[in-house]
């Protein structure tokens, strides 16, 4: 569910249609630079007023429990708390949205980050699978003594049906990624308010590049930040088990120079942008 894009832009430039103007494209959580870099590339400035379009996550799917346009800054906060979330975190997040009665405001969507232990999530396509997974843990009562025999003629999709009457469950997802979620919250615990509002790491004093490269082979990746030790480089590249840069596959690349971020980075330069960040950070 992370990061999430989105496309920043001006609302009289976006609804000129004789105009070509494709707003400014954001990748959440941003520190205030690439924020500011992304205002200047669409244009916005001073108190402006800015729209955001196409808020998608890591798959490209719509963010859809967002409200429409919702601030910036906001939506930027609720990017760093998906991001702490491991992925059976971010299938309970996704299920708490599917449950609410109307479309959330971001302040609970922020806060539902922190509601998460009461969701409980299995792995259910449909209503046989749902009773298959409580049949072979042993979560129906009544059953124990039954003979092997009587035990498998009873009907999965059956127990499936009557498990979700009982709890009020919910199948979320589509494809091949569905669960079954159950909510057993009492209670919402609104840990941030107006005035309260979790704070953002900050920057990362003197990096001018930011780099996530991955072994698309292993699955992993790891952050270079430049200016950096030509040593430190490689044992970031040995931790994840590369020994040539080119060998890796860029996942995002940021310029914390405004006004450059748009340029898209070939692995091999980065030893190259690493002998100019440095030269920068002499000047």
């Amino acid at each position: 569910m992370i990061p999430i894009t989105v496309t920043v832009a001006r609302p009289d430039l976006w609804e000129n249609l004789s105009l070509f103007y494709p707003g400014a494209s954001l990748s959440l959580p941003a520190t205030s630079t690439e924020i500011q870099d992304a205002m200047d590339r669409a244009r916005i400035t001073d108190n402006q007023p800015y729209k955001l379009i196409d808020i998608r996550d890591v798959n490209g799917f719509e963010m859809s429990p967002l409200p429409i346009n919702p601030p910036l800054d906001l939506l930027n906060i609720l990017a760093h708390k998906l991001g702490g979330l491991d992925e059976s975190e971010q299938i309970q997040f996704l299920a708490m949205c599917k449950m609410e009665a109307e479309p959330p405001s971001m302040l609970r969507l922020i806060n539902m980050t922190e509601n998460l232990k009461d969701i409980i999530t299995v792995p259910a396509r449909d209503y046989a699978e749902l009773g298959r997974f409580y049949l072979d843990n042993d979560m129906v009562d009544g059953l124990s003594g039954l003979s092997e025999e009587l035990y498998q003629s009873l009907d999965p999709d059956k127990i499936g049906r009557m498990k979700h009457k009982e709890e009020n469950g919910m199948f979320i997802g589509t494809g091949n990624f569905k669960y079954y979620a159950i909510n057993y919250a009492t209670e919402f615990r609104e840990i941030y308010t107006e005035s309260n509002l979790p704070k953002l790491p900050q920057e990362d004093a003197g990096c001018i590049f930011k780099f996530t490269v991955e072994n698309k082979e292993a699955g992993v990746n790891t952050v270079i930040k430049l200016p950096a030790k030509l040593e430190n480089i490689i044992d970031l590249l040995d931790e994840i088990n590369m020994v040539d840069i080119s060998d890796c596959e860029i996942k995002s690349a940021k310029c914390l120079v405004p006004g450059l971020s748009r340029r898209i980075y070939k692995p091999y330069e980065i030893y190259d942008l690493n002998s100019l960040a440095i030269n920068c950070q002499i000047l």
